[in-house]
């Protein structure tokens, strides 16, 4: 990719995204996105192959930008009811219908755990596990809909 190639992608980006709104994450916006960097990456990554008679350049798909591509349809084939095999849960458990938010909720709550472990100096991560369930029942919170416990 020359550098003007980067430039422009980083121009386009910077124009593209200013919106507040271009800055949600919404399907839209992915898809905003993923359209862009397709946009400037498959010109500037394409592979050159051959030349026909008249002189028109025969050029493959990298392999990146076909990837971008793909995912770009395969996130569009959703709103038709497709579900492409990537979308679909990879195992068993009961952990693959955990929605996104509730990942971030999880990370969040073991982050809160880590410093509180640190800030009281608890000698055993499990007093700090039952430090940290009293006080967020106490306070109400749930996790789909149920206090949280420990022990």
């Amino acid at each position: 990719m020359g550098r003007t190639d980067y430039q422009a992608l980083l121009n386009d980006l910077r124009t593209k995204f200013r919106e507040e709104k271009r800055q949600e994450f919404t399907r839209e916006n992915i898809l905003y996105l993923l359209d862009s960097l397709f946009e400037h990456l498959s010109s500037a990554l394409a592979i050159p192959e051959a030349a026909l008679d008249d002189g028109t350049k025969v050029v493959l798909e990298h392999p990146a930008t076909s990837l971008l591509r793909h995912l770009s349809c395969a996130f569009r084939d959703l709103d038709t009811g497709l579900t492409d095999d990537v979308f679909k849960p990879f195992s068993d458990g009961s952990n693959n219908t955990r929605r996104w938010n509730l990942g971030l909720k999880d990370r969040a709550l073991i982050e809160l755990i880590e410093i509180m472990h640190h800030v009281h100096g608890h000698k055993t991560w499990t007093k700090t596990f039952q430090v940290v369930a009293r006080d967020l029942k106490r306070g109400g919170y749930t996790r789909k809909g149920d206090a949280l416990t420990w022990g």
